[in-house]
């Protein structure tokens, strides 16, 4: 029966090894009889200790993949199997080896698919191991609300720690979660609590820091608008973090970019967003604020009326000329005796509804958006209609008389004499007559 199971396994041995030739290892040992096996590693020379599993058969290591002795139970040479066959402890070996194991029924006959034996491999390897960690950045903002997962090299099963207190990191993912997290620098440690047999395995470290997101801030100006005659106008600023700086938009507000202070008298009118930006720092998001100021432009004014009028003239309207928002205003006599009928709104007069005399108008724009009242002022002469009699006393004359003749005249002096029909001789000055140089008529 022995050398039947030795043809046996002759025929298997040679199939394996034709089989290794053409396919990956691994689907040479699914068999019915090892149902499983764990290799192991250790560092420098020294025992290994290899473990199979059986659904059936008696275990069986061996040095070969084919022909030669199992390893007797207990302590050899070669090494030390247990009772049952599933542990296997090896001699002491400097470089890496692969041993055998096989699954036999009660004539010694392999059970595994194929007949062959299935490797498991004792690894050594060199003294010290390293392992290194890494994370997607070092510099996180505690505002950060997303879990942030560790590369790691090396051998894996370690133990992740933190120090200082203040930052979460699971100890079995290296995984930690910046929100909330204390403003600090970290130090991440890898500890491997149990390497792999002579093995001197380095923590791997790395430092993380955590920065604070910085309050936003708020800036605003008290009494905007404001008028172009206006002196500078400082900013109210809260939480102004670092570094911030001031801008303006549209263009053609002089506003000083480290201070914020605004200088309408140099800027142009209009209505500007002023802007006041922290940039980020330490993984955080910059931060802004936003603010509305308006420049107004100092109005001037003229006013005049096509003066003089006489009181018999109808309403009269001004002529208003100006520079800035000069529009408006209320019009008011401000000198002269007698009425003045005018409109407070308009400015017109009406000299029909007027005592005839000299007066000033004065036109007055209230103080607004930071500028200060404006007036203008303006002369009118209102006169009386004219009215005059004449009289001659002693007409009619007789042509002999060659002297001239007074005018009796009563009422507004001052007006030029004529006659009609033409004939008469008349001083246009004084009104006196001649009736000796004069046709008769």
């Amino acid at each position: 029966m022995k050398n039947f199971c030795q043809k046996q396994r002759l025929v298997a041995a040679i199939s394996a090894i034709t089989l290794m030739l053409l396919m990956f290892p691994n689907s040479l040992w699914a068999s019915s009889g090892i149902s499983g096996t764990t290799p192991s590693t250790r560092c420098n020379a020294g025992s290994v200790v290899l473990h199979a599993t059986t659904a059936s058969g008696t275990i069986k290591w061996y040095d070969v993949p084919f022909y030669g002795s199992a390893f007797p139970t207990g302590a050899s040479a070669k090494g030390t199997v247990s009772a049952d066959g599933t542990t296997f402890t090896t001699a002491s070996i400097s470089k890496t080896t692969t041993y055998y194991v096989d699954a036999v029924d009660a004539n010694g006959c392999s059970l595994n698919t194929g007949n062959a034996r299935v490797p498991v491999i004792a690894t050594v390897t060199s003294g010290s191991i390293s392992a290194n960690i890494f994370y997607p950045s070092q510099v996180y903002c505690n505002s950060l609300n997303a879990l942030q997962t560790v590369t790691r090299t090396g051998s894996a099963g370690g133990v992740f720690s933190v120090a200082p207190t203040g930052l979460t990191v699971d100890s079995g993912t290296g995984a930690f979660n910046p929100n909330g997290a204390t403003s600090n620098s970290y130090t991440i440690t890898y500890h491997i609590t149990s390497p792999a047999l002579g093995c001197v395995e380095t923590d791997a470290t790395t430092n993380i820091i955590i920065s604070t997101a910085s309050t936003a801030p708020v800036i605003s100006y008290a009494g905007s608008p404001w008028c172009t005659s206006d002196v500078t106008k400082g900013v109210n600023l809260t939480n102004p973090g670092l570094g911030g700086t001031f801008s303006a938009s549209p263009s053609g507000l002089s506003i000083d970019v480290s201070t914020g202070t605004i200088t309408p008298s140099a800027s142009s009118t209009g209505t500007y967003d002023v802007a006041y930006f922290v940039p980020g720092g330490g993984g955080c998001d910059p931060q802004q604020a936003h603010t509305s100021v308006t420049i107004l432009q100092l109005p001037t004014a003229t006013i005049s009326y096509p003066s003089p009028f006489c009181n018999d003239a109808v309403s009269q309207t001004v002529v208003l000329t100006g520079t800035g928002v000069y529009t408006g205003g209320t019009f008011a006599k401000s000198l002269g005796a007698g009425t003045l009928s005018i409109n407070a709104s308009t400015g017109a007069i009406n000299p029909g509804a007027s005592t005839a005399g000299t007066y000033t108008v004065t036109n007055t724009i209230a103080a607004a958006g930071g500028c200060a009242l404006v007036s203008a002022t303006s002369s009118i002469i209102i006169t009386t209609l004219p009215a005059a009699t004449i009289s001659y006393a002693g007409t009619p004359f007789c042509k002999s008389v060659a002297t001239a003749q007074p005018v009796t005249r009563s009422g507004t002096a001052g007006g030029t004499f004529t006659a009609s029909p033409a004939g008469l001789t008349i001083d246009p000055s004084t009104g006196a007559i001649t009736p000796g140089t004069s046709t008769a008529g």
